[in-house]
């Protein structure tokens, strides 16, 4: 039967619609195959921004270690871990914020952790500050609620609530 029907159409028509269906399939492909390699590399750069981000959060983890060892002890030994976190901070932010560049959404999530992070930051180098002038007593001080939502997300992980 296909036969019969492939007879009934001019030759004409098979010569330029198979070339023209072919084209259309191989057009089709590329273009397929295009948007996959756009949606890849945006994949990539999102898991490269989350895995900085949470780079970001085990260094500020870091921090609050050594910070909390210093407060319980009073010995600057402990400081060593907040001490390097801060020497390396500025890096890993600024290496978030890089891969936030192409992404609006993006930066403007590196924005908000960006100022967590600072307001953590200064709220540990309060805690060191009571403690080296105040002693133990200094704990009962550094308990506020601000530090406490601060302690919450780092610990709780990076996503900030709004």
């Amino acid at each position: 039967m296909l036969a019969a029907m492939l007879h009934r159409v001019p030759p004409s028509f098979l010569t330029w619609s198979i070339p023209a269906l072919l084209l259309g399939a191989a057009t089709a492909l590329y273009f397929n195959f295009s948007a996959m390699s756009v949606y890849r590399h945006k994949a990539e750069e999102a898991s490269n921004a989350l895995s900085q981000i949470e780079i970001l959060v085990s260094t500020l983890k870091d921090a609050e270690t050594g910070e909390r060892g210093f407060l319980l002890t009073g010995e600057d030994a402990y400081l060593e871990p907040y001490e390097r976190a801060l020497s390396v901070l500025p890096g890993e932010m600024a290496a978030a914020a890089a891969f936030a560049d192409s992404d609006p959404v993006r930066a403007g999530t590196v924005a908000r952790i960006e100022t967590l992070v600072q307001d953590r930051l200064a709220h540990l180098r309060r805690g060191i500050e009571l403690r080296r002038g105040s002693g133990l007593n200094a704990e009962r001080s550094i308990t506020s609620g601000r530090a406490r939502a601060s302690a919450r997300w780092t610990r709780s992980g990076w996503k900030p609530r709004h």
